[in-house]
């Protein structure tokens, strides 16, 4: 549990959370599982008793065992249900594969409920998946972002002119302090600075970003990457899933472009300066580096277009099902933007 979180106890529903919605993207649900400890043993109880039969039967009688095992744990080391499978194994000799704890079987009660609450104490969302609730309420929580970091968002950029990039953000509003990570956002035609709610958004997004600003700052060679192509080439990439060449030409280019950039120092640009090395690069090798990736594609190409022609030669109707399944795999394979999506590594 790790922030200012308000708990209250129900009767009937259990142990609550209250949680402020400008900071549900610091909250993660480490230590939840392990409940309060009023309720922790019949949880415990309750988790025994949601093993399948053959591995249940080992612990009985079961308050018993779970009594014994929660002697021994300590609810800093680890997960509940991990401790718990440490110390029957100790008592008992038998363990219990992860799988088979079922968190479903689990009474309402003994699950904590997260209450999710806006600025005026109004319930927006509430849950027992904490992961749930937090990416249903990723746009509220954007908005609330978007509102304390204003100062430092920027809009409608198409040249790093905004220096370097903080590792974080933090804003004090009222008595709770904002916190989040300042990214570089793809606009299509430009980017934009933005706070977003999580180092994994950010990375996600600055990547994007980056390529963007990147391919917004390069003329892209065209004229000589098809001088280089053979007939042979041109006749196997234009049978594409983009829907035509230029736009799996522009695929290409992304994939490229992507692969210089996580070749510089950390994988990834942050600053001004390092952004302009990289761009220098990219303008310099970009053509070669294109190639590379058509040398890869090239056989994909040709592969999937023969497993095409293999799947619209099987016309009897047994192999339907079978032909609409592979033809589902194929597609999630080989579709508009895989090149980069899959990189060139």
């Amino acid at each position: 549990m790790t922030c200012e979180e308000d708990v209250t106890l129900g009767q009937r529903d259990g142990v609550t959370v209250h949680l402020p919605l400008d900071i549900l993207n610091q909250v993660d649900g480490d230590g939840f599982d392990w409940q309060v400890a009023g309720l922790r043993e019949d949880l415990a109880i309750a988790l025994l008793k949601s093993l399948p039969k053959a591995t249940r039967r080992n612990f009985v009688p079961t308050p018993d065992h779970a009594r014994s095992a929660l002697a021994s744990v300590d609810p800093d080391s680890g997960h509940l249900t991990d401790e718990l499978a440490h110390a029957l194994a100790e008592l008992t000799g038998v363990r219990i594969p992860p799988d088979e704890w079922d968190w479903a079987r689990v009474p309402d009660h003994l699950r904590i409920t997260f209450r999710v609450e806006g600025a005026g104490g109004e319930v927006v969302g509430e849950g027992k998946d904490l992961p749930a609730i937090q990416n249903q309420l990723a746009p509220q929580v954007r908005q609330t972002m978007q509102r304390a970091a204003a100062s430092v968002e920027r809009r409608g950029l198409q040249q790093w002119t905004f220096g370097d990039l903080p590792a974080t953000f933090e804003q004090r509003v009222g008595n709770r302090m904002i916190h989040g990570f300042p990214a570089v956002v793809d606009h299509g035609d430009s980017v934009a600075v933005e706070v977003l709610a999580s180092q994994h958004e950010r990375d996600a997004a600055t990547r994007l970003g980056v390529r963007r600003l990147l391919l917004l700052n390069t003329t892209a060679p065209w004229k000589r990457v098809l001088a280089l192509l053979t007939n042979a080439q041109r006749l196997t990439l234009g049978r594409n899933p983009h829907g035509s060449v230029p736009d799996l030409l522009q695929d290409c280019l992304a994939a490229a472009v992507d692969s210089i950039v996580a070749e510089q120092p950390g994988g990834q640009v942050l600053g001004s300066v390092e952004f302009d090395e990289t761009l220098r690069i990219v303008r310099s090798q970009v053509v070669a580096r294109i190639m590379d990736v058509i040398d890869l594609v090239e056989p994909l190409l040709a592969r999937s277009r023969e497993i095409e022609l293999a799947l619209a030669a099987m016309t009897s109707p047994v192999m339907a099902p079978a032909r609409q399944d592979m033809q589902s795999q194929l597609r999630s394979l080989i579709y508009p933007g895989f090149v980069a999506d899959t990189g060139l590594a």
